[in-house]
């Protein structure tokens, strides 16, 4: 991780919201955030590849017994085990593609990213990585997204007394310029 581009911010409410350059499956928090698509496959998708590639095949057999009797659409979530990465859960994010800025897509991501850090802080964990969701071949633009996880992160942090979350760590890849402008400029 490259400390030097690292930058962090401090709601008024006490909870640290960190843009870092890394890879997601290194992330060091408690919780990590993928994008699944309705299909729930763990092979497609830059950050689902990286996490089931760190995690293990066990990573996918967990999901799709968790996926069992419910629901698959845009917007849903389900929680797995970590498996081999350092982090205690996986949020697996039913993110849709980007409908255009009249469509129901930005409204499904900012209730993917409220949910994320709901049951975060429900499960009783300080700390949860979230990457650029939408951004990649999904669509969302870079600066869309950026904006409405951050406005989503300070509604929730001014919305909600938290007990245990203390850390969103918004993860980029290094290589991904057009990203790390957007959220850095947010």
């Amino acid at each position: 991780m490259n400390k030097a581009n690292d930058q962090m911010v401090t709601t008024k409410e006490g909870l640290n919201i960190n843009i870092k350059q890394g890879n997601i499956e290194d992330a060091m928090t408690n919780v990590v955030v993928n994008s699944v698509g309705t299909d729930l496959n763990l092979g497609s998708g830059a950050v689902s590849k990286a996490l089931n590639r760190k995690a293990g095949n066990n990573l996918q057999d967990l999901l799709n017994t968790e996926r069992q009797g419910k629901q698959v659409e845009d917007g849903s979530i389900f929680v797995t085990d970590g498996c081999k990465l350092s982090c205690d859960m996986v949020i697996h994010a039913v993110v849709p593609e980007w409908n255009g800025a009249n469509g129901s897509s930005e409204k499904i991501l900012r209730k993917i990213v409220s949910d994320c850090l709901t049951t975060t802080e429900t499960k009783q964990h300080r700390s949860i990585t979230i990457p650029a969701i939408g951004t990649g071949i999904l669509g969302f633009p870079r600066n869309t997204a950026a904006a409405l996880m951050f406005e989503e992160i300070l509604e929730f942090s001014s919305k909600n007394q938290l007990q245990y979350l203390k850390q969103v760590d918004l993860m980029l890849h290094p290589s991904d310029t057009e990203n790390i402008k957007a959220f850095n400029s947010e």
